[in-house]
């Protein structure tokens, strides 16, 4: 759901506030690449120049993943459990978002991919480090976007092949 944060993403796959949850009952591979629209306070990402969202946002114990807290980490985490809930062999991968050449996306982004890889580790899923090995930098961003954020054609070729590589090797 490009332009979306953590938040929406839970709620279109989680069926909240009038979106309908898709059936995973017989997809084999998840794909979650978010980051880029996660700097709202309550998402925790920037609230000023402090991270609020943590790895303990994510509850240890039994908690239901539909109880999970509003931020960065609770949201993926929750979509985590979420998808793991609804068919327990699905495997899932972690995307981190590409970098971005805007003031916004420079505070962001980089905390977003941090807090995946750390959400990655915690569920013991794979992160695909799009951010830090498609090759698309801020030195480059004009020719693989249309606006320094979202990928054109050929960004997205990059991605794709970041991916696969991935794919290939692991």
């Amino acid at each position: 759901s490009s332009g979306g944060n953590s938040e929406r993403m839970r709620n279109i796959l989680q069926g909240i506030d009038g979106y309908t949850a898709p059936n995973l009952s017989d997809i084999d591979v998840v794909f979650i690449m978010i980051g880029h629209n996660c700097d709202s306070a309550e998402e925790g990402l920037v609230d000023g120049v402090s991270v609020v969202s943590a790895i303990s946002d994510i509850p240890t114990d039994n908690t239901s993943y539909a109880d999970f807290p509003g931020t960065f980490h609770g949201n993926v985490g929750s979509c985590v459990e979420y998808i793991w809930a609804q068919n327990s062999d699905i495997q899932i991968y972690l995307l981190t978002p590409i970098q971005g050449a805007t003031v916004r996306y420079l505070k962001t982004t980089p905390k977003a991919r941090d807090a995946l890889i750390e959400i990655g580790r915690f569920y013991s899923i794979p992160v695909i480090d799009v951010y830090a090995s498609c090759g698309i930098c801020r030195k480059n961003i004009g020719t693989y976007t249309f606006d320094d954020v979202h990928p054109n054609e050929a960004g997205i070729v990059k991605i794709v092949d970041c991916v696969e590589g991935f794919l290939r090797n692991n």
